[in-house]
């Protein structure tokens, strides 16, 4: 296990990213005011397409339509860009496995 930012343990094998939910965003748009929507969660360390290893993790702060916000982000050693929609759906089922097997989120 490895100590996380706020000390809590988490596996070795994955890695906490905070990335925007363009999705999310998107699907609100034209229904009054547009708002930031972030994803906090647990993806691989792994690179979905090769196998190779993610980069490390770094913060970026950004502005965005007058709103601000931190995202992390991270280059993956092999090349491959990892989408923020697909990050958003390895969170998401990476939840939805851990609460399918009982085991607290």
């Amino acid at each position: 296990m490895t100590p996380t930012s706020a000390g809590a343990a988490r596996p070795a094998d994955t890695m906490t990213v905070t990335v925007l939910d363009r999705a999310a965003m998107n699907a609100t748009w034209g229904r009054g005011p547009s708002q930031i929507i972030l994803v906090t969660g647990e993806i691989a360390t792994i690179c979905p397409t090769c196998g190779g290893p993610r980069g490390a993790v770094r913060g970026l702060n950004a502005v965005e339509d007058g709103e601000h916000y931190h995202v992390t982000m991270w280059d993956n050693t092999c090349g491959h860009l990892d989408m923020y929609e697909a990050v958003v759906r390895e969170i998401r089922a990476r939840r939805a496995a851990t609460t399918d097997s009982g085991a607290p989120r």
